[in-house]
């Protein structure tokens, strides 16, 4: 079951809860699409997702107030049991952003919404 939710701000967050993440696209600004972290964090809860997606691929750049919000997400996140996996297009400004403040470190940054789901994943072959 998909449901989807959309909150616009200066920029917009759509939410999808899919069945075995909380998929959140953004576009435009993180801290001003009109959702807190901490309403991220409690819509993927609140449908017992313990995995979250944050799609940033069509965010055009990441400011010093998106970043705070996203450190403010990722502290949220762990300490309620969340996995939060990002993903962002590999040589874009958000990514550059990312990698340049090692936020890597603290989440897992992926390419695409496949690499995110699958990664830690066991990964079986046929015999």
């Amino acid at each position: 079951m998909v449901s989807t939710s959309i909150y616009q701000g200066a920029g917009s967050i759509a939410i999808r809860h899919r069945s075995r993440a909380a998929y959140f696209h953004v576009s435009g600004s993180l801290a001003s699409a009109g959702l807190s972290p901490l309403e991220i964090a409690n819509a993927a809860l609140e449908h017992r997702r313990r995995l979250a997606i944050l799609d940033l691929r069509d965010a055009q750049v990441l400011a010093a107030q998106d970043l705070e919000w996203l450190e403010q997400l990722t502290a949220l996140c762990s300490a309620k049991g969340l996995r939060l996996r990002i993903v962002s297009t590999a040589g874009s400004r958000p990514n550059r952003m990312l990698e340049l403040l090692r936020f890597d470190r603290f989440v897992v940054v992926s390419s695409t919404v496949r690499d995110a789901l699958r990664f830690g994943r066991i990964i079986r072959r046929k015999s």
